[in-house]
């Protein structure tokens, strides 16, 4: 009797359960993979955030001012005004600081995830001569370091912040700086968080509609992906005393204004002695002015005859010394 042997396949619950397997393995790679492309873009962005902030502190070392913002009818460039700036927050002026990288329609520079960069520049007037202080020329070297007020603001959280205050001392990074960069991160296109919208209050337009910050504080945290209270938002700024150092050191800036000037005045000299010719006596005069003893050679009549001697001071002005020849 001949027997037939018999081969068995896989039934469609076998396959469906390899299928379900090979599903959570690919699963399981795919997750790593998304997140490596995305630490990479985080790392690109911080790394484009200090070439940009490099680049506008060779700007300042070179010109004494910070550029002011780009915005989206400027090309790319720094858009500035008579006294200050056309938009105190607004884009990096990638042109003005011939900076490389993807742009968009209206030539602004592009973060890893396709939005522009913001920047914002400080727009304290200290001696309230109408000019924004960081973006003037000769502004900042006039002020002097201790007189400049950078008004930016960088918080920990949002809670109990005004327009111009962090909610606590608690919440201030720092609570003055003349220049902040920040990026909106993955989540520019929509997010809900405070935190986030804390930090684009406002919104310019150009060929899209671009939410940029409407007062003087910003927020920068720990990365956090839950739903309501995301933030991936990559926020840095320029420390006052590093950007003061650097143009103090390139003569652009000092540190405080002289001690005292020199003024000319009447009455500051000693006397002035001169000398009479003929029969009279040396006669004796006052000089005035700031200087110090002043020596003239007066020229006196004979007899009671009045003479008249100029001294030069040692300091400043000149002094007149009137001799009466004896």
């Amino acid at each position: 009797m001949e027997t037939r042997s018999q081969q068995r396949g896989f039934t469609l619950l076998e396959l469906t359960v390899v299928v379900l397997i090979m599903g959570l393995l690919l699963g399981s790679l795919m997750v790593p993979l998304s997140a490596q492309r995305e630490n990479a873009r985080v790392r690109e962005a911080r790394e484009q955030l200090d070439t940009v902030r490099d680049a506008i502190e060779g700007f300042a070392l070179v010109n004494g001012f910070l550029p002011c913002p780009a915005t989206p009818s400027s090309n790319g460039s720094a858009a500035g005004v008579a006294g200050g700036c056309s938009a105190q927050h607004g884009f990096v002026p990638s042109t003005t600081l011939n900076l490389n990288g993807r742009r968009n329609d209206d030539n602004l520079l592009l973060d890893p995830w396709g939005s522009p960069l913001r920047y914002s520049v400080s727009d304290s007037d200290a001696n309230g001569n109408g000019s924004w202080d960081f973006v003037t020329a000769g502004e900042m070297r006039d002020i002097t370091v201790s007189g400049l007020q950078p008004d930016l603001l960088v918080c920990s959280s949002s809670t109990g912040a005004s327009a111009s205050a962090c909610g606590s001392p608690n919440n201030t990074l720092t609570d003055g700086v003349p220049m902040v960069l920040h990026s909106l991160g993955s989540d520019w296109s929509g997010f809900s968080s405070p935190d986030q919208l804390e930090n684009v209050g406002a919104t310019t337009s150009g060929a899209g509609a671009y939410p940029v910050n409407a007062d003087d504080v910003f927020v920068t945290r720990q990365f956090n992906d839950a739903p309501g209270d995301e933030f991936d938002d990559l926020v840095t700024w320029m420390p006052p005393n590093v950007l003061y150092g650097r143009l103090v050191a390139a003569g652009h800036l000092i540190v405080a204004p002289p001690a005292g000037g020199n003024g000319n005045g009447n009455g500051g000299g000693n006397n002035g002695n001169g000398n009479g010719n003929g029969g009279g006596n040396n006669g004796n005069g006052n000089g005035n002015g700031g200087g110090n003893n002043g020596n003239g050679g007066g020229s006196g009549n004979a007899g009671t005859g009045t003479g008249n001697g100029n001294g030069n001071g040692n300091g400043n002005g000149a002094g007149n010394g009137n001799g009466n020849g004896g």
